[in-house]
């Protein structure tokens, strides 16, 4: 709250910095304040979407909430073949991989052991979905070439494609419908408003 972090004189300075009237910037909020408090008695108290909307829309927009397959891959990225070749012979000497990566690897991601993050097909290079998408998990691939140097990769974890769960998606559904419901309320209501102003005509200027 600006009014108790600050003291109004300290308040009055920084807006002056700004350019900005106090008294003016003062009465503003109080007509936002008012605003949203007329909103939401007027709009958003009154609107509910009930768990039956949320299941039609889950089961009406399914594309929607369909996870296509992932995998979860390290990688270490390094300049010359032969180098990448030194790589894979450290890995079967039983050394770790993401220690090779924060040695090794020149690529940004690096510093996390090369950790990629989990990734769908068409999200990275054409080159990487060829490879890892193939191997199986906690295998290590033979040497990539890329535009951007010479990468071992390998897999750590896969996740099946298929339709997320209703519980993982409710709260981004029920936003959503309620947003929905919250621009159709106000257009009939500032429709309403409209309906009953009464509307007059100054002749005089029209003159």
């Amino acid at each position: 709250n600006l009014l108790t972090d600050y003291s109004q004189e300290g308040l009055e300075r920084a807006l002056e910095r700004e350019n900005v009237n106090f008294k003016g910037w003062k009465l503003r909020v109080k007509e936002d304040l008012m605003v949203d408090k007329l909103i939401y008695r007027e709009i958003n108290s009154k609107i509910v979407v009930t768990d039956k909307e949320i299941q039609e829309h889950y089961n009406q927009h399914q594309g929607e909430f369909h996870q296509p397959a992932q995998v979860r891959a390290l990688q270490i990225v390094v300049e010359k073949e032969e180098g990448a070749y030194k790589v894979l012979e450290d890995l079967s000497s039983g050394k770790d991989f993401k220690k090779l990566a924060q040695e090794k690897s020149i690529s940004p991601d690096a510093l996390e052991g090369g950790d990629l993050g989990f990734f769908s097909k068409g999200e990275m290079p054409e080159e990487f979905d060829k490879t890892v998408f193939k191997l199986k998990k906690g295998e290590i691939s033979n040497i990539v070439r890329t535009p951007y140097g010479f990468h071992v990769f390998k897999v750590i974890d896969k996740r099946k494609g298929g339709m997320k769960k209703l519980s993982a998606v409710k709260d981004k559904i029920k936003k959503k419908l309620m947003m929905q419901k919250q621009d159709e309320r106000f257009r009939i209501w500032v429709k309403g408003l409209k309906e009953k102003a009464t509307i007059t005509i100054n002749e005089k200027l029209l003159s």
